[in-house]
């Protein structure tokens, strides 16, 4: 039998998370490049000094890439790579299609909207697995199931049958999310409300996330984390299947926005966050450390984080 050990899990979180961004985002050029990783894990957080700092280092990394591919391109024999670089490079003019300054800046603001975020949720559905462990074998039975019907392989229909997983995953994000208000807007008008009250020009709304995440008339025994909360009501009725995915969004699922500017990232989040936890639940047993509760959340601002030095104990199956 394996041993246990300690795991300070939001630092390899985050490390991983930027890794499996970048061979989408950067491609193989840069995706384990160790400066790259680094940037793209703390830019988020920087102050001004080291994000301008970042900038130039990122122009740097991405001069000899975009310089390849414009002369593969001229060549006439250039297979174009599916990422995120040659993305950009389809849908932006010159100067800037061929800028590596535009380009490294560019993926570094993709990076600071994504890796932070994803690897936050990741980690809290960590922490959850270890101090609701009665989920563990929930999980990985329905995991297992889907890993054999798939043929040992993960596809996006795959990934759509772990019902449980995502219902598990949401309640998380219900319970943890890393913002309690979100959809922020400037009025650029006088807008009268429903009860006669006025929001004037230039006032900031935003959207109590965190009140309607926890108001008891929406989530029934809403301080009870329910990691098959979801995953019943889809059940309810055929209306509901698509209604309580972690994907989506109305009026009492605000974690990702709103309407047409909700997240336009999420369903990629999505996938990669169930694909880390399908691996990790299949890989590894999670527990707290004895005499220890969950690890608390961090509070700033509207930001609720999981406490980057948690550490949670892990075993290996095998």
């Amino acid at each position: 039998m394996a041993e246990w050990f300690p795991l300070t899990v939001y630092p390899k979180i985050l490390r991983l998370v930027s890794r499996v961004n970048g061979k989408i985002f950067v491609g193989k050029d840069l995706y384990q490049n160790e400066e790259w990783i680094d940037m793209s894990c703390n830019y988020f957080v920087s102050e001004l000094r080291t994000v301008r700092r970042c900038n130039v280092k990122a122009r740097d990394l991405f001069a000899p890439i975009i310089q390849k591919r414009r002369l593969q391109e001229l060549s006439g024999d250039y297979e174009k790579p599916n990422d995120a670089i040659e993305w950009l490079r389809d849908l932006v003019p010159e100067p800037d299609k061929n800028d590596p300054h535009f380009h490294g800046i560019s993926q570094l603001g993709i990076g600071a909207v994504s890796v932070n975020t994803t690897a936050q949720l990741i980690t809290n559905s960590i922490f959850n697995l270890a101090t609701y462990p009665e989920y563990v074998p929930i999980l990985r039975e329905e995991i297992d199931r889907v890993f054999e019907e798939s043929g040992g392989e993960l596809t996006l229909e795959s990934m759509s049958k772990m019902k449980k997983l995502d219902s598990f995953v949401k309640e998380t994000l219900r319970h943890s999310g890393h913002l309690t208000a979100t959809f922020q807007r400037k009025a650029l008008r006088p807008i009268t409300l429903s009860d006669g009250n006025i929001i004037p020009v230039g006032t900031l709304t935003f959207s109590a996330a965190n009140a309607i995440n926890f108001d008891p008339s929406i989530h029934p025994n809403a301080q009870t984390f329910d990691g098959l909360r979801f995953h019943n009501l889809r059940r309810a009725t055929p209306e509901d299947e698509n209604k309580y995915q972690l994907t989506s969004t109305t009026k009492t699922q605000m974690q990702f926005g709103s309407s047409r500017h909700a997240c336009p990232g999420r369903w990629f989040a999505s996938h990669q966050v169930k694909l880390i936890l399908a691996a990790t639940i299949n890989r590894y047993e999670v527990k707290l450390k004895d005499g220890e509760g969950r690890p608390k959340s961090l509070m700033f601002q509207i930001n609720q984080l999981p406490d980057p030095e948690a550490v949670i104990l892990f075993r290996s199956r095998t």
